[in-house]
């Protein structure tokens, strides 16, 4: 919170916000330069370094099966009949 309206907004120091975090998940400094992403998961703030990012999406894409999908498809369609 600013206790005087001529203090400059800092995200660093702002615990709710996840500019200046370590990666959520190795704990690396996140760096601008790098690719990654900072966000919120929720009200979690979050930030992933560029080697993180890219293991969290070949980790979501590779347990993604077209099959596996049909699958759930057909078994919900059976359930609506």
């Amino acid at each position: 919170m600013l206790d005087n309206q001529n203090e400059q907004y800092d995200p660093v120091n702002d615990p709710f916000h996840p500019e200046g975090k370590p990666c959520a998940t190795c704990g690396t400094e996140y760096d601008d330069e790098e690719w990654g992403i900072i966000g919120w998961i929720g009200i979690i703030p979050v930030s992933f370094c560029v080697i993180c990012l890219n293991a969290l999406e070949g980790f979501f894409y590779d347990s993604l099966e077209i099959e596996d999908l049909e699958s759930m498809l057909e078994e919900k369609r059976a359930n609506l009949e």
